[in-house]
């Protein structure tokens, strides 16, 4: 039985094989097809943002000395270990020709020759309180691009700081001011940018506790937007609030300020990340004596800016002024530049920012 069922099974498989052999060389066997890949839409191209230039970590500190007074920058660096300033205020004389605001244009430049020397650098400052800028004195963009190139050319610097205000006599927070000093700036950045180099932008702005920028300071950022201008800082100016709160907790009523500018860098350049906003920001105080008699900048307060400064990566710290950095007037409630109007150390401040 299960001999006969063996043969048959032999039999039936022999066939096969046969048949199989036969069906081989009647045709190829078809390779097996490939699935034909479907087609990728073509990606809608995204526009590349040219980052703009921010500032260095060379001038994460850089405060405000005012050109009008006599200053041993050397001394001030091997006291402090610091080496970055801002030089203010360059502006108009009177005519579409600039002029430092009661300095002498050859102390400035011994000055920022001193800095080149040990390694340092200097950012020029334009505008402040009334100031008689050259926006208000040439009639075009291009005359005003040629007043602050002549200057930068001169000192050799790269970095330019725009501190417009809207004063009791002049008030640079005109629009049709502001649109045509930007438009130079941007004239600026092109200039330098053909000459391969970069010229880095701050605005130094008004700002309020509570709410941030205003809306004519705000314009300021829109209209630098509107004209081609790579910011590169925005530089609050965490003083002088004038809000009858903020007297005696300048620094926690600083970061305040701090943030509401954040989310107004938000919602004014989208699409960055909240670390490159922070970066994006800068702080400036003013030491000790506010002009406000209320509001006093105390070395607590200092330490609280620093700190936020450090914990979110903020762009730059300053203060107003290095002629003030200094105890030689403790107790003094009326604010002058020579010093701080509190008991210090001399050069207290700069040390204690100069960490950051």
């Amino acid at each position: 039985m299960n001999t006969t069922r063996a043969l048959a099974a032999a039999a039936l498989l022999a066939a096969a094989l046969a048949a199989c052999n036969s069906d081989d060389e009647a045709s190829p066997t078809a390779p097996t097809p490939v699935p034909t890949a479907r087609p990728v839409p073509t990606a809608t191209p995204v526009p590349t943002m040219i980052p703009a230039p921010v500032a260095s970590a060379a001038y994460k500190f850089a405060p405000y000395l005012d050109s009008g007074g006599v200053f041993d920058v050397l001394g001030w660096s091997q006291a402090t270990g610091q080496k970055y300033l801002t030089l203010a205020f360059y502006n108009s004389d009177g005519s579409c020709n600039g002029a430092w605001t009661g300095g002498n244009p050859d102390a400035v430049a011994t000055l920022v020759q001193n800095l080149h020397g040990i390694g340092g650098d200097a950012i020029v400052a334009t505008g402040g309180w009334n100031a008689d800028d050259p926006a208000r004195r040439c009639s075009t963009a291009a005359d005003v691009a040629a007043v602050y190139q002549s200057m930068l050319d001169k000192l050799g610097v790269d970095h330019l700081d725009i501190d417009p205000a809207a004063g009791d006599k002049y008030n640079n927070l005109e629009p049709a001011v502001v649109d045509r000093r930007n438009a130079a700036i941007r004239i600026l950045q092109d200039n330098f940018r053909a000459r391969g180099k970069t010229l880095t932008v701050s605005y130094t702005l008004v700002v309020h506790a509570d709410t941030g920028l205003d809306a004519a300071n705000l314009y300021v950022l829109q209209s630098a937007m509107a004209a081609g201008v790579e910011t590169g800082l925005v530089n609050a100016m965490v003083m002088d609030f004038y809000d009858g709160v903020s007297g005696k907790q300048m620094g926690a009523r600083g970061v305040l300020a701090l943030q509401n500018v954040f989310a107004q860098l938000k919602a004014l350049q989208p699409g960055k990340t909240d670390a490159q906003y922070w970066a994006m920001l800068g702080a400036m105080a003013m030491i000790g004596q506010n002009d406000n008699q209320s509001e006093v900048f105390t070395a607590v307060d200092a330490q609280i800016l620093r700190d936020f400064a450090s914990q979110k990566g903020l762009g730059r710290l300053a203060f107003w002024s290095l002629g003030r950095d200094n105890g030689s007037c403790p107790g003094n409630t009326v604010a002058t530049w020579q010093c701080s109007g509190i008991g210090q150390q001399d050069w207290a401040f700069s040390k204690q920012f100069g960490g950051f």
